[in-house]
This record gives structure tokens, C-alpha cells and sequence, in this order.
């Protein structure tokens, strides 16, 4: 049961670093 949970909190850190960084990027203006 713990191998789900941690699977499921890297994938929700992973999918919050990339929009993260995408809204960083789309406020330097970049592409």
C-alpha cells in the first residue's frame, strides 16, 4: 500500500514541477 502512495505523490510533485515551470517559462516569455 505504501509503494501506491508514493507512486501517486512523485506523480503529482512531477506533474506540479512541470506546470510550474511551463508558467515560469510563459512569464520570462520564453517560446
Amino acid at each position: 500500500m505504501l509503494d501506491v502512495l508514493a507512486i501517486a505523490l512523485l506523480l503529482l510533485l512531477f506533474g506540479a514541477c512541470l506546470l510550474y515551470v511551463r508558467g515560469c517559462a510563459s512569464l520570462k516569455g520564453g517560446r
